[in-house]
């Protein structure tokens, strides 16, 4: 259980992190907001930004192995946590994204 609590950490770490980078990108007044709620049999943990977003021609790349856009950056982050997440039959995904920030929603499954 204690690998769990941290591989959800970590995760959400991460995208605290790609947030906090696209906010410093070319705003100032950055903001994240993290909020949870219950999906049927899934703990929803909402992770929002209002940094530049992702362009849309990418969006449907950013899980993948390797893709990045960052110029030092490996390209195992997001695809890592998603993985990680569907092997514990949950779900990482981008909710939308646009010029002003972007949206991701963790699905974390309810132990019964």
């Amino acid at each position: 259980k204690d690998f769990f609590q941290i591989l959800y950490i970590a995760l959400i770490l991460n995208l605290i992190y790609n947030a906090v980078e696209a906010m410093n990108k070319d705003k100032k007044d950055g903001q994240i907001n993290i909020s949870t709620d219950i999906k049927d049999e899934f703990l929803s943990i909402l992770v929002k930004d209002n940094g530049t977003g992702i362009k849309e021609d990418i969006q449907n790349s950013i899980f993948e192995l390797e893709f990045t856009t960052k110029q030092d950056g490996n390209g195992l982050g997001l695809y890592i946590s998603k993985e990680a997440m569907q092997e514990q039959n949950g779900d990482l995904r981008l909710i939308l994204s646009d010029e002003t920030g972007s949206l991701f929603e963790i699905l974390v499954p309810i132990a019964s």
